[in-house]
C-alpha cells in the first residue's frame, strides 16, 4: 500500500487556519507589503535553542563591556522565548534586558 495526498486530512481547525492564512496571502499578493517568513519565525525555537541563544547573548554582552560604569545591555526584538530564558539565567542579573 502506498500513501498518497488523499490519505491525509487536516482537522477542521487546521483547515480553517490554513484557509485564513492563504486568504491573507492572496490579499497582500502584488501589494508593496513586507510579509513574515514563517520558516524564520522564532517560535520554532526549541527550549534548548532559546537557552543557548540566551547564554550567548549574556556572554557577548559581558565581553563587550569596557568598564564598570554601566551594566551590559541586551535588547530582545521579536524573540520572547529568548527573553524568557534570559530572565531565568542567574548571570543575566548582571545585564539590563529590554524587550
Amino acid at each position: 500500500m502506498t500513501d498518497s495526498d488523499d490519505d491525509f486530512q487536516l482537522s477542521a481547525e487546521a483547515k480553517k487556519a490554513l484557509d485564513e492564512f492563504l486568504a491573507e496571502q492572496k490579499q497582500v499578493e502584488g501589494a508593496d507589503v513586507i510579509t513574515e517568513n514563517w520558516q524564520l519565525s522564532q517560535f520554532w525555537y526549541t527550549d534548548e535553542t532559546s537557552q543557548k541563544l540566551a547564554q550567548e547573548c549574556v556572554v557577548a554582552a559581558i565581553a563587550c563591556k569596557s568598564d564598570d560604569t554601566y551594566l551590559p545591555q541586551i535588547a530582545c526584538v521579536s524573540c520572547p522565548s529568548v527573553m524568557e530564558k534570559l530572565v531565568e539565567l542567574p548571570v543575566s542579573h548582571n545585564c539590563e534586558i529590554y524587550i
